[in-house]
């Protein structure tokens, strides 16, 4: 390796500390987009089936796009609710 012969003092001026007993951590990265997907389609979902509990619930007419959207999102994130 070309950096074999710096000292320590030396790796750590150029940022390649050695990853072997080190406590450098890496940054912080993302949630993997399955994950983050998955989580907004969850609340969007929570979202409908509540606005559609509460026109229920007052004996009021549901929006035929409420219900269409539920029952998109009830194919993809209802099956985590069974």
């Amino acid at each position: 390796m070309e950096h074999e012969n710096l000292n320590n003092q030396e790796t750590a001026q150029l940022g390649i500390g050695s990853v072997r007993g080190s406590d450098t951590r890496p940054p912080l990265g993302l949630v993997p987009k399955k994950f983050h997907d998955e989580r907004v389609k969850s609340k969007r979902f929570n979202e409908v089936c509540g606005a559609i509990a509460r026109y229920y619930d007052a004996g009021m007419k549901i929006n035929i796009e409420w219900i269409e959207e539920y029952n998109e999102l009830v194919e993809c994130v209802g099956k985590h609710y069974r």
